[in-house]
């Protein structure tokens, strides 16, 4: 049992170490949108992300960790 856990760790931890590792990377040459959009939840600015294997194409503008829906609830589920 204990031994099986310890598998899980390393994988886990492995795997967190590569996706933060990927993560990283697509964020090294963005920068701070200019643009500041006001929501009903408050102010939002973006990041422009060049796409660093399309060069044919325009950078894009996200805007990380908006909440794009109300969880479903009573009726809704």
């Amino acid at each position: 049992m204990f031994v099986k856990f310890q598998y899980f760790c390393i994988i886990y931890f492995l795997l967190v170490r590569h996706l933060n590792g990927s993560t990283m990377d697509l964020y090294k040459n963005s920068r701070l949108s200019q643009r500041i959009v006001q929501t009903r939840y408050g102010r939002l600015q973006g990041l422009i992300l060049p796409l660093e294997g399309y060069k044919f194409l325009k950078p894009i503008e996200a805007f990380l960790g908006v909440p794009y829906a109300t969880p479903p609830t009573k009726m809704n589920r």
